[in-house]
């Protein structure tokens, strides 16, 4: 198995959209910006993949989080379900591996139920994430909708950072 960090800087036309918006981002743990806030970070793979597990890495620990995979229409594929945080890497296995197609445009959907929660994220300067496609939905609880129905930001981004495990 191999691991990609997927990032909406994978395409070009994203990354010259990004830099057009406010040029670099800041990379590090920080502390969730709000309880019960799902954030969406897109990828997209030029050529089809298999995508076994997604990873990401808490620092700080409190409270539950989910996190899963959405399609580009924001359908939910598959969630881990709501689960206690723990201060390590965090491994979400999909029941059965899940190929993507080649260009279509992914979402890996996180949401935290405490602000003490801290991650792995990048922090585009200005709005960059907003023209990245990172979005984001006020959840009334730790567990991701079927459907998303996210809006684009107000305040500078929040991207979590994640691991793709790929056949």
């Amino acid at each position: 198995m191999r691991y990609l960090l997927p990032t909406p800087w994978m395409s070009g036309e994203l990354l010259m959209a990004a830099w057009a918006a406010g040029g670099a981002a800041s990379y590090g743990a920080a502390a969730n910006p709000s309880a019960n806030r799902a954030h969406y970070t897109p990828f997209w793979f030029p050529a089809a993949s298999t995508i076994r597990d997604i990873r990401v890495g808490f620092t700080t620990a409190a409270g539950n989080y989910d996190l899963g995979l959405y399609d580009s229409d924001y359908n939910l594929i598959e969630a881990r379900g709501s689960t206690a945080v723990s201060a390590t890497a965090h491994i979400f296995t999909l029941t059965k591996p899940q190929r993507i197609r080649g260009g279509d445009v992914y979402y890996v959907g996180l949401v935290m139920s405490s602000i003490s929660d801290s991650t792995f994220r990048a922090a585009p300067a200005g709005l960059a994430g907003v023209s990245t496609g990172c979005t984001i939905e006020a959840l009334g609880s730790t567990a991701l909708p079927a459907t998303a129905t996210p809006a684009a930001p107000a305040e500078p981004v929040y991207m979590p950072l994640f691991l793709l495990g790929l056949l």
